[in-house]
């Protein structure tokens, strides 16, 4: 079998996320030239989300959000804004708000560059902000909120959860999402918007990206002097707080959380929802500064972990019981934590016997067995990788992922080589240090058992 390290050198032929980093108007700008775009894609990146939102009005990022598509000096109303985004950023132009970012994306063919920047920096540094549109936004945000949150008793529900698992976290304790709770949004005054405006919509808390077609817009200078214009108007400012890193995730106090669906108040389903998740501290991460190589070493394995872990439970749940429909294992890197997660949704009179399973399995591959499909998962995900056919959106997207999470943008060869070192010591000394039994929340979710016997 060909070496893996021979593989990578060989098949490896493209490097979609050598971004050029230089400056302009003292904001960090990063390019990438894609050979294969025909369109130029713009991320304006705020360092701002929810964790700023001041307690008791949390959502006030969001909010923002939704109010810089309201109009602006160049755009201003709504319906001129969408006709902008159709004539100009074909149709594409959106937001986001996270937990730590608030970003504005758009693109267009190139000749439309110098409008596609004055039109999208228009909101970031005139947007109007008024007394209408607040009042406006505030009933859609509403619908938003309660459209996902259901009812005072699934908040409650999903606040508990998270005070057990992410108990040393203040942030994420008190914030699930950008969206904030319905009761902090009724908070939410219109000063409150203009302030959070004023505050960090400033040049230290933004960096650029553009990735695609760069070559036709010319050299470097010429993208420089066509952002600097529009640019130049962000006023100056201080940079927001850098998101808390813990250096331990504290064990969570209640290791099993078994409800009906309606206890939680949420619609009944036949089927139960089984989760397993194990959350731990990055190693060594600072605000703004890259991963350690040990940290890099572990992301890697905990991937390749992920693949593991999913395809065996799969095969005992479904494959050789016939329990469940799907089961698998997801690995997450958060800004401030780590999370492994194992779920299914499940025959609920298998409930007790799917979780003995999921937790054998650790055990088992803690102690050296599968380490043959380790090595074929190994294999499988490093192919994968050198297979992946990069979209424009796709490779910018990724790059601010990573400038949020890793702290720069790492390249694709990197990651291939970071694979390509992991052994299967590293899997069970991952699995033995950070998915241990202490460490694990069990979450059930099951039907209420309605019984179906013959009535007298």
């Amino acid at each position: 079998m060909t070496n893996l390290k021979e593989m990578i050198d060989k098949e490896f032929t493209f490097e979609p996320y050598d971004f050029e980093k230089s400056e302009v108007s003292g904001i960090p700008l990063h390019t990438k030239h894609l050979p294969f775009a025909p369109c130029v894609h713009i991320r304006i990146l705020f360092h701002y989300g929810a964790m700023h939102d001041e307690i008791g009005k949390e959502g006030v990022a969001h909010f923002l959000e939704h109010m810089i598509f309201k109009g602006n000096d160049i755009y201003p109303d709504e319906k001129s804004i969408k006709n902008f985004s159709k004539d100009i950023l074909l149709n594409t132009h959106n937001a986001h708000t996270g937990l730590f970012e608030l970003v504005i994306e758009g693109k267009c063919l190139p000749h439309n560059f110098e409008k596609a920047i004055q039109g999208i920096f228009a909101m970031t540094h005139s947007p109007k902000l008024t007394v209408e549109g607040w009042e406006q936004e505030k009933k859609i945000i509403m619908q938003e909120a309660w459209s996902r949150f259901l009812n005072e008793k699934y908040i409650a529900y999903v606040k508990k959860f998270r005070d057990n698992r992410l108990a040393n976290l203040p942030d994420r304790r008190r914030i699930i999402s950008a969206l904030g709770w319905p009761d902090t949004i009724t908070k939410i005054t219109h000063e409150d918007i203009t302030s959070a405006h004023k505050k960090y919509f400033v040049k230290e808390n933004m960096e650029i990206l553009l990735a695609g077609n760069i070559e036709a817009l010319g050299i470097i200078e010429n993208i420089k002097n066509i952002i600097s214009e529009t640019a130049d108007r962000i006023p100056n400012g201080e940079k927001t707080t850098p998101p808390f890193i813990p250096t331990e995730v504290d064990l969570p106090e209640i290791q099993r959380m078994d409800h009906t669906f309606s206890d939680i108040g949420v619609t009944e389903k036949n089927q139960a929802n089984v989760s397993i998740s194990y959350s731990f501290a990055r190693i060594n991460k600072k605000p703004g500064i890259p991963n350690t190589s040990e940290e890099n070493l572990l992301i890697a394995t905990s991937f390749i972990v992920q693949r593991l872990v999913s395809d065996v439970i799969y095969e005992k749940l479904r494959t050789d019981n016939n329990w469940c429909y799907s089961a698998n294992a997801n690995f997450y890197i958060e800004t401030d934590f780590l999370k492994f997660n194992m779920g299914t949704s499940i025959n609920p009179d298998h409930i007790d016997e799917a979780i003995e399973i999921a937790q054998e399995i650790l055990e088992d591959i803690k102690k050296g067995q599968y380490e043959e499909k380790f090595e074929q998962r190994k294999r499988l995900v490093i192919e994968a990788t050198l297979a992946s056919e990069h979209s424009s959106s796709g490779v910018i997207d990724a790059a601010l992922d990573d400038i949020m999470i890793v702290s720069e943008i790492v390249k694709e060869r990197t990651v291939l080589d970071e694979f390509e070192q992991v052994q299967f010591d590293d899997v069970k000394k991952m699995i033995g240090t950070y998915l241990i039994p202490e460490r694990a929340v069990i979450e059930i979710l099951r039907p209420i058992m309605v019984d179906k016997s013959p009535q007298a």
